[in-house]
């Protein structure tokens, strides 16, 4: 298992399901999000965005979405799918609260990939999306 962290994030990239978490902090902020995108971007070159079979972004630790955030993440996604090519990777919001789950959906409709994106009420939800999604999509794309 490969980590980045520090006090605002975990990125981890687990090569037992080649998932890749993103886990937040208490609090978003655009600078957090943007440190957060460099540390998955760097995971995905270090293991081959060929061998991420989903993303996770865990948001059930935040407690406060700062308002350049969205802007933040809306950029560093952008960003993420020119680097990458994530058309063949699903990707979860996993939240707990009513808030994290209107950020997500947000997030969701100002990204591109809509159709690979899911909101999540527990990892294991995400991992059973992520099976159900490679089902149907994953032979087309590869």
């Amino acid at each position: 298992m490969k980590t980045i962290k520090n006090g605002d994030f975990i990125v981890r990239y687990n090569d037992q399901n080649n998932i890749l978490y993103s886990i937040y902090g208490t609090e978003a902020t655009a600078e957090k999000t943007v440190r957060l995108f460099m540390a998955e971007m760097k995971m995905a070159e270090e293991v081959g965005i060929e061998n991420i079979q989903g993303i996770i972004y865990d948001m059930r630790r935040i407690d406060v979405f700062s308002r350049d955030n969205l802007a933040a993440m809306q950029r560093e996604s952008f960003r993420f799918d020119s680097r990458e090519d994530l058309s063949g990777v699903p990707t979860a919001f996993v939240v707990e609260s009513t808030m994290q789950e209107r950020i997500a959906d947000l997030l969701i409709k100002m990204t591109s990939g809509k159709e690979r994106k899911n909101i999540c009420f527990s990892s294991a939800e995400a991992h059973a999306f992520f099976a159900e999604w490679h089902a149907q999509f994953g032979k087309a794309r590869a």
